[in-house]
């Protein structure tokens, strides 16, 4: 019997992809420059071709065609069920969706964003985090309003636009109740996920707490994730929120709904990140029942930030 053929990869994949790709409906897209490559696809700028023009070039609307494997069957099905949330101007926008010609990959056309909170952090951006961090928590009541997890939380899946800030990335999406695939980067997911739980809402909110005591104080909670393991990111749990070790697993198990959480965040010198440092404070407690009663009380101060506008600038 011959040995089957090895499964592609996103780099051969990517050799593959012709310039010009045609949607369901007729349309044409050109791609342009590869933007940047993850886990389970690439994301090229893209604009739509026209008879006025025949090939990509700079200044058309700021579009991007995300490239995934075929294979990644729910991935795709998690990327196309969250793309029918209601819209949001906190969620990146879907604008089609359609098989490659090569058959090897699925196609998504997304508006092209400016810049992730990862790259702003990183590169010591000065900007409102108070603003960000809300219009952040509004992409996710977002998904949660339409009956979605997103359960990838991180500054990597979090872009600016225009002064607006914005979730991308729903390949780890779920439905309520639904098991999906292993949520949440390492350094993201919640105690109750941590020691073998189901990922809720509750999960989302962790994760929110992080990225706010993040932009908080410009450093990283917990270790990245390849330097932590699962069972590493336990103990750190465990070392934070002042507990013996191993003592996570019961006080998860028993549902105790103290809000057991860790130490306060010192007050930053600046209003906006001493907005982010409370919230942190507020969302990063072992119980998901109190942490979402602390999302809830969020949530109405974000929505009075809704037209805020996110300035940034080099420091």
């Amino acid at each position: 019997m011959a040995p089957l053929p090895p499964r592609p990869t996103i780099a051969t994949s990517i050799e593959m992809s012709p310039t010009i790709v045609r949607s369901a409906r007729g349309e044409l897209w050109a791609l342009g420059e590869l933007l940047g490559t993850g886990a389970h696809g690439s994301v090229f700028a893209a604009a739509r071709v026209t008879a006025s023009s025949a090939l990509f070039t700079p200044g058309k609307p700021r579009l991007v065609i995300k490239l995934v494997l075929m294979a990644e069957s729910e991935v795709i099905q998690n990327e196309q069920r969250a793309a029918r949330h209601p819209p949001s101007q906190h969620l990146c926008r879907l604008l089609d969706s359609f098989a490659h010609p090569s058959n090897l990959q699925f196609c998504f056309v997304y508006e092209r964003l400016e810049v992730t909170l990862e790259e702003v952090l990183r590169t010591n951006l000065r900007f409102d985090e108070s603003h960000a961090f809300f219009h952040i928590s509004l992409g996710v009541e977002a998904m949660h309003r339409a009956g979605l997890l997103h359960r990838d939380l991180k500054p990597a899946n979090v872009m600016f636009c225009d002064g607006v800030g914005k979730l991308i990335d729903y390949g780890f999406s779920a439905p309520f109740g639904e098991d999906g695939p292993k949520a949440f980067a390492v350094p993201y997911r919640a105690p109750e996920i941590v020691t073998g739980g189901k990922c809720t809402e509750a999960g989302d909110a962790w994760a929110l707490g992080v990225i706010a005591y993040e932009m908080a104080t410009r450093k990283p909670l917990f270790a990245p994730p390849t330097h932590q393991t699962n069972e590493q990111l336990q103990e750190s749990m465990e070392h934070i929120f002042g507990l013996r070790r191993g003592c996570l697993c019961g006080l998860v198990a028993c549902g105790d709904d103290t809000a057991v959480g860790m130490p306060s965040i010192p007050q930053s010198q600046t209003t906006q990140r001493g907005v982010c440092a409370a919230s942190a404070n507020a969302l990063l407690i072992v119980s998901p029942r109190a942490r979402l009663e602390a999302l809830r009380h969020l949530l109405p101060i974000a929505q009075r930030s809704d037209s805020a506008t996110i300035n940034m600038q080099l420091n």
